[in-house]
């Protein structure tokens, strides 16, 4: 009966308005071809034998581009319940005080001080515990943490050489905005590690974007097919939200809400319009903060 929607959203469809809307309020994630290559480059990389080069990214763009989304699409494609070779560390509940060498020591189960496993030992307790856990790749959330805590940069930059080094062997992604590359550039030997990834900002006239739309619509539990991949519709969606993945999300949402609760079913320009005024008017009645 719902063909325009994802098997699951079709069911959601046929309930009431208010489980609707309640639908619409969920976070989901789309995968686009650009997710889809950041996640295969990811389980290249866990694949690769240990010993050999490790390698490391930096994922980088601007706040609510869904950077943090990539990261646990990347995390449910590569960890199973038998296996978990993706380790997540967010450095937002760090700030200040973020030391990667203790952050790791604390991951890996163990309970005494960084300080004192900074020797050869050490470093192979460290190495022995990452092979027995089956740990490939350390994804380091937050990333810009590491520019604010000026009192661990030169130990935090020196560690992250040494995770990468043979004698302790992870693939590292960090995950930030574009200031966490100065982070790694103030080492000589760091900026050569990290292969950078920019995150994609929407393009009105792409293909991606297109099918990122009609990706979304699909887990919309609207009623009836919405057409939004026309050039007008895609322009005037970028207009209203921006080029961040974050924004057009919610411009999304608020016009699926809008045509729930107004039985119109669908998404059409004025619908889009409309929802977008109607949620202007009571996040900012007196303008942008």
């Amino acid at each position: 009966m719902y063909d325009h929607l994802a098997p699951k959203t079709a069911i959601v469809a046929d309930m009431s308005d208010d489980k609707r809307i309640d639908y619409c309020r969920k976070s989901f994630f789309i995968h686009t071809d650009f997710t889809k290559r950041v996640i295969d480059d990811m389980r290249t990389m866990i694949r690769m034998e240990r010993g050999g080069t490790n390698v490391c990214r930096a994922l980088v763009g601007d706040t609510g581009m869904g950077k943090t989304s990539l990261v646990k699409a990347i995390v449910a494609a590569c960890n199973t319940t038998d296996s978990s070779p993706v380790a997540v560390v967010d450095l937002a509940n760090t700030g200040r005080r973020t030391d990667l060498q203790e952050i790791l020591v604390s991951l890996l189960g163990f309970t005494q001080p960084a300080q004192k496993m900074a020797n050869i030992n050490g470093t192979k307790l460290i190495k022995a515990r990452i092979e027995e856990l089956g740990l490939r790749l350390l994804v380091l959330d937050e990333a810009n943490a590491l520019v604010s805590a000026t009192f661990f940069a030169e130990g935090n930059r020196t560690f992250l050489r040494a995770m990468s080094n043979p004698d302790i062997g992870l693939n590292l992604l960090l995950v930030g905005t574009p200031h966490c590359l100065g982070f790694l550039r103030k080492n000589d030997e760091l900026p050569s590690r990290f292969g950078r990834i920019d995150m994609v900002c929407w393009d009105p006239v792409s293909v991606d974007f297109s099918r990122f739309l009609n990706g979304y619509l699909m887990l919309l539990p609207l009623r009836k097919r919405s057409a939004i991949d026309t050039l007008d519709m895609q322009q005037l969606i970028v207009r209203l939200g921006g080029q961040l993945t974050r924004d057009i999300k919610r411009i999304l949402t608020d016009a699926a809400i809008y045509a729930i609760a107004h039985a119109i079913e669908c998404i059409t320009e004025e619908v889009i319009l409309n929802s977008y005024n109607e949620a202007l008017a009571f996040y900012a009645p007196n303008g942008v903060i």
